[in-house]
């Protein structure tokens, strides 16, 4: 019997186009974020979530100028339940694959010091 694939989460979907949308999306799903793994790899926020198989999903989220950069992958161990599997499995034997998503962030407004165009039009016209 050939050995069952991996199924990966879906990047998230539309609107969460900043990064409290993004901690917000993941959250209500059941994700916990994890301070303690942002520090490592540059990540803004990290989010973990276990699976009742004993397996967990892990996600980075990074903020670039223009994208959110999210990265995630499931160990087949948890570190926290199985630290000895997580090593051996994730660490030893094989490379985790990483499914890596790009999120355009929502364009923010620049306040105006100068009055909007059809104002100005109006006062040409008259």
């Amino acid at each position: 019997m050939a050995p069952k694939k991996k199924k990966t989460p879906k990047p998230p979907r539309l609107p969460p186009t900043t990064l409290q949308g993004v901690i917000t999306y993941y959250r209500n799903r059941g994700y916990q974020q994890d301070p303690l793994l942002e520090d490592r790899k540059d990540a803004d926020v990290t989010f973990r979530k276990p699976l009742p198989n004993g397996s967990r999903i892990h996600v980075r989220v990074k903020e670039g100028s223009k994208w959110l950069h999210v990265e995630q992958h499931i160990d087949s161990a948890d570190p926290e339940r199985d630290p000895i599997g997580h090593f051996v499995d994730d660490v030893v034997l094989g490379e985790i694959k990483h499914d890596k998503y790009k999120i355009r962030k929502r364009k923010t407004r620049s306040r105006r010091t100068t009055k909007p165009k059809r104002a100005q039009s109006r006062s040409k016209k008259r």
